[in-house]
């Protein structure tokens, strides 16, 4: 399991030069994760899928989502930077 996914996204055929990426990131829980976040998860079992209607966190609970989110986003980051790194190279389309 893993915090996100990446795809391709083909806006036209005749074009796949053209193609983009997706990255598609969700907060779940996985090996690896902070251990007080993994730990925190095992007492509150709807973390981290708490519904939006609450909205009266403490302390804790904002603090595992905070890390969570975290922990999230740096296993992402390799992707994300790639992502951008090969639109930044890209070469620039001919003009006519």
């Amino acid at each position: 399991m893993v915090h996100f996914v990446t795809g391709k996204i083909r806006y036209t055929p005749d074009f796949p030069q053209e193609a983009g990426t997706i990255i598609y990131i969700k907060p779940s829980l996985v090996n690896g994760d902070p251990d007080d976040v993994l730990a925190y998860a095992g007492v509150h079992k709807t973390f981290p899928n708490d519904t939006t209607a609450n909205q009266w966190f403490d302390e804790t609970h904002f603090e595992n989502y905070r890390a969570l989110g975290q922990a999230t986003g740096a296993s992402a980051k390799d992707a994300i930077e790639a992502a951008i790194k090969h639109v930044l190279t890209r070469a620039p389309k001919p003009v006519s």
